[in-house]
């Protein structure tokens, strides 16, 4: 013990011979200190591998390898100040990074809390100050229990420095995302949610490229905020070769309330201009004076034998509004003719019932119309 404590004792007398000063007591141990980097080398022209002094310019201790004088803490490229990155390193464990939320004092912690359980800020320096300009944020919904240990993370961000930070997008507890203005508590079920409801002219809409299509997806939802009916726009870029007649635009509505969700064609419009709409149209007005129909064309052609011929509609006979027959009679050319037309063989009469189309040639003067070809055009009403 005696040889340690006198080894100990003339270790410091020689540690005490450089230019700056050295000490140690119970408590710590004071190495010599120098303004900068430069300051440094000049003052020990031979250093020595191991060698520990302190660099005042950057607030670190620097110590010599054998070959040059390196930072402790190593900086990262570009750094002028410890405080610039921080890393973990583990060569056996994953490095990481823990924060722990509880109630009541460390000594006798309690059940942590529903809200925030860690935060990343982010500030900035003005000239009056800091001024916090965003933040991701660790919230648990739900007081944490043994069914409990859920958390959705939260970015937000402001746009001028005078208002408060505002929640932008989450990643719930389930990996669902929510963009816009995050409702609390959260109660969509959809995977991807887009909420402005913010009195703007935005719009809650998702969209998605793909080769040559591109699709928008609009969500509705009911009075308790559950998302359940969309509409899906898909427009369509058309191929080079022909892109006014392969482009377009195509709505269909999307129903989620059900299982399995149901998607019903509505409207599309071609890149050529030919609209066409899948359900019912209704013009004028709301009311039961003004409907909402549909046109049907049905084709076929007249029997080879007997005066009547019998077409099967297909349709509620109760909810047709109207119809008109054109048959053509022209025995060279076309020549389309209508009900009771009295041209020389080319009369005939029509009517229909709850299953069939009738169309009568007439016995004396309808011989032309044999065999031809006819054309009905149906309105219905839903």
């Amino acid at each position: 013990m005696k040889k340690i404590f006198i080894t100990l004792i003339l270790l410091i007398d020689s540690l005490a011979g450089f230019s700056q000063s050295f000490s140690v007591d119970p408590r710590s141990m004071s190495v010599p200190r120098y303004a900068n980097q430069a300051t440094i080398t000049t003052a020990i022209t031979a250093p020595t591998e191991g060698m520990l002094v302190f660099n005042n310019a950057l607030d670190l201790f620097v110590y010599y390898n054998g070959t040059t004088w390196v930072n402790f803490p190593a900086q990262s490229s570009g750094q002028t100040n410890p405080i610039d990155s921080t890393r973990i390193i583990s060569a056996a464990r994953i490095p990481s990074l823990q924060a722990l939320k509880m109630a009541g004092a460390i000594a006798a912690p309690g059940i942590t809390p529903i809200g925030r359980l860690f935060n990343i800020q982010s500030y900035g320096q003005t000239s009056t100050g800091s001024i916090l300009s965003g933040e991701i944020s660790f919230r648990a919904p739900a007081a944490f229990s043994s069914f409990n240990s859920a958390s959705d993370i939260v970015f937000s961000t402001k746009s001028i420095a005078s208002v408060p930070l505002v929640d932008r997008m989450m990643i719930d507890r389930d990996g669902r995302f929510s963009f816009g203005a995050i409702p609390s508590p959260y109660t969509s079920r959809a995977m991807v949610d887009f909420n402005f409801d913010t009195g703007t002219d935005e719009f809650p809409t998702l969209l998605i490229r793909g080769g040559s299509s591109q699709s928008v997806i609009r969500y509705s939802s009911s009075p308790s905020g559950v998302l359940s009916h969309g509409i899906i726009q898909t427009n369509f870029m058309g191929s080079s070769t022909n892109a006014a007649a392969n482009a377009g635009i195509a709505w269909k509505h999307y129903n989620d309330a059900v299982s399995p969700a149901v998607s019903t064609p509505m409207m599309s419009i071609a890149g050529t201009g030919n609209l066409t709409v899948h359900g019912f149209t209704k013009h004028g007005g709301s009311t039961a004076f003004f409907p909402a129909t549909k046109v049907a064309l049905l084709t076929g052609s007249l029997a080879t034998s007997g005066l009547t011929t019998t077409f099967v509609h297909g349709l509620d006979a109760t909810k047709i509004i109207g119809y008109q027959i054109i048959v053509n009679g022209g025995s060279t050319t076309d020549l389309f003719v209508s009900d009771n037309n009295p041209a020389t063989g080319l009369t005939f009469s029509s009517s229909y019932d709850a299953t069939n189309f009738f169309i009568n040639r007439s016995s004396t003067n309808g011989a032309t119309l044999v065999a031809k070809g006819f054309k009905i055009m149906v309105t219905y009403t839903n």
